[in-house]
């Protein structure tokens, strides 16, 4: 057995690293249940069938209301009705193609206290739309030219479909970034899985990108960067899951 201490968790959210304010998260994953029993039923037990999945992400931690802290965020995540993309990392992203956990969705709820003997804390929940992904992350990553991690090996291709999501957390770049997941059956000739992402310039922000399903996904990954002009660098995070 592998057990794992929580102190090493890292939290992103639309592009900003937010580990700083939160000192706990968790997801759930569910699916719906729908009874199938009838008068036919032999023994003493009811019987079901499986409809959709569904998926929630909670984070609690500290309040901070100076300027572009982590009130300003999800004011302005809650104002416009944003929808928005988190990703968190148990171990930390010490190391490409570690476990994460990643969703896209709206904020159902935020709760801020303030007891008289404690500090102010924060909590917030998010309602995933089409669920909370499990899948590998792209450690942080700084860099000026196009490059690639190192591969994963998954074992075996899938049809199911996946998705893909970044989070850009610092952008000094002249000219637009484009970010991908690449796949190949081999783990020698690889191709793009999706048309990517572009990141334009100087801009921080997140993003996702889905595999409908139908698709072939080859049994190797990797995370790949393309940077054809300008100058500068840009530093992200990535997160891949099959369906």
């Amino acid at each position: 057995m592998a057990f794992l201490h929580g102190k090493a968790t890292k939290v992103f959210i639309g592009g900003y690293d937010v580990s700083g304010y939160f000192n706990e998260c968790s997801h759930a994953n569910s699916v719906e249940t729908s009874e199938t029993t009838t008068f036919a039923n032999t023994g003493d037990a009811k019987s079901y069938v499986v409809g959709l999945q569904d998926g929630t992400m909670s984070l609690s931690g500290l309040f901070d209301g100076a300027a572009d802290a982590i009130d300003d965020q999800f004011a302005a995540i809650l104002a416009d009705d944003a929808t928005a993309r988190v990703l968190y990392a148990i171990t930390g992203l010490a190391a490409v193609n570690d476990p994460v956990r990643f969703c896209e969705g709206k904020v159902t709820s935020l709760q801020i206290s303030s007891p008289v003997g404690d500090v102010v804390s924060l909590s917030t929940e998010f309602q995933a739309d089409a669920g909370v992904s499990l899948g590998i992350g792209l450690d942080p990553t700084s860099t000026s030219a196009s490059g690639n991690a190192s591969s994963k090996d998954q074992t075996a291709s899938t049809t199911l479909g996946g998705v893909y999501q970044f989070h850009v957390t610092a952008n000094a770049r002249t000219a637009a970034t484009t970010l991908f997941v690449y796949h190949s059956a081999d783990n020698v000739t690889f191709a793009a899985l999706g048309a990517g992402v572009s990141v334009p310039a100087s801009t921080i922000a997140s993003y996702r990108l889905a595999i409908a399903p139908g698709t072939t996904i080859n049994r190797y990954v990797r995370f790949q960067w393309v940077i054809s002009s300008g100058t500068g660098s840009i530093t992200f995070v990535g997160a891949f899951a099959r369906r």
